[in-house]
């Protein structure tokens, strides 16, 4: 999570926008935000932690595939068409709502 004390926000440049899996649509006249790092922060620029999660209805054609015993990536396959929120989806929500900078999005997915 951004560090509150010290967020800044700036206008990404389009190589950055197409970095963190946004289209250049997306980003059109938002601002993104970064920590500057302070006391507060350690200088990092980040004070806690945010969580981002990937989420899957389990939705009858969801369902159907684990009786199958259909693998992991089967499932991701049948859930994409159906809602799926994968983790850079989320992470890229919440770079948006300028929670947290495209860079850490990219470290930890």
């Amino acid at each position: 999570r951004i560090c509150p004390h010290c967020k800044t926000t700036y206008t990404p440049d389009t190589a950055q926008i197409l970095e963190a899996g946004l289209k250049p649509a997306e980003a059109k006249g938002r601002k993104f935000a970064r920590g500057k790092g302070c006391e507060h922060c350690s200088n990092t620029g980040f004070l806690g932690r945010l969580g981002i999660y990937e989420y899957m209805d389990m939705t009858p054609s969801v369902q159907r595939g684990v009786l199958q015993g259909k693998d992991s990536e089967s499932l991701k396959e049948i859930a994409a068409t159906e809602g799926l929120i994968t983790l850079l989806d989320y992470g890229r929500r919440k770079i948006l709502d300028g929670e947290t900078t495209p860079e850490e999005v990219l470290r930890v997915c």
